[in-house]
């Protein structure tokens, strides 16, 4: 597989406003990205994260349902609001939803679709422990900010990621062979 970093982390909100108040407003986060996606019926916005260096280590997706019939308006009905998806990023989207549907994973894509981080696709939590997980290829004019947040509250990057898991030996070599 050809994937190289968490691009980004996605959260579903109610209110995409509100939220920007905490991720941009409080913690300075810069907005790279804020549009609604009409086929999909949400309106998503990513935050660059800094890295170690100063540079976008990995993003923060806000999503918030426009519709009441899309997939990611039930599922904040179900789950509430926090986490949807963790978006690993891919330098060929298309051959790592082929060698992941190769591998016997559940599929919800099985090519690549347009989305707010360039071609995606995605795979079905049921694969994956419960984790909804995304490929993404950024196009190349995608933007980069990097430099610190100016927030008063202004977080050094995203560091780690944490999942429950009931066998974690198991999971973390399962996880090793699928995605490297």
């Amino acid at each position: 597989m050809s994937l190289t970093r968490i691009h980004h982390v996605a959260l579903v909100v109610a209110d995409a406003d509100r939220a920007l108040r905490f991720y941009r407003d409080l913690l300075g986060l810069p907005v790279a990205v804020d549009r609604v996606i009409e086929d999909q019926g949400v309106r998503g916005v990513l935050l660059p994260m800094p890295g170690g260096d100063g540079a976008s280590a990995c993003e923060i997706e806000i999503i918030q349902p426009v519709r009441d019939d899309t997939g990611v308006a039930k599922f904040l009905d179900a789950q509430g609001e926090g986490l949807h998806h963790v978006c690993l990023q891919s330098s060929d989207v298309a051959a790592d939803l082929r060698a992941a549907r190769d591998a016997g994973l559940r599929m919800i894509d099985e090519t690549p679709r347009d989305g707010l981080a360039g071609r995606i696709g995605f795979l079905h939590p049921k694969s994956n422990h419960g984790i909804l997980i995304e490929f993404a290829q950024p196009p190349a004019d995608a933007p980069h900010p990097s430099g610190r947040p100016a927030g008063p509250v202004a977080p050094a990057g995203l560091d780690h990621l944490v999942a429950a898991v009931h066998a974690p030996a198991a999971v973390g070599a399962q996880l090793q062979e699928r995605f490297g």
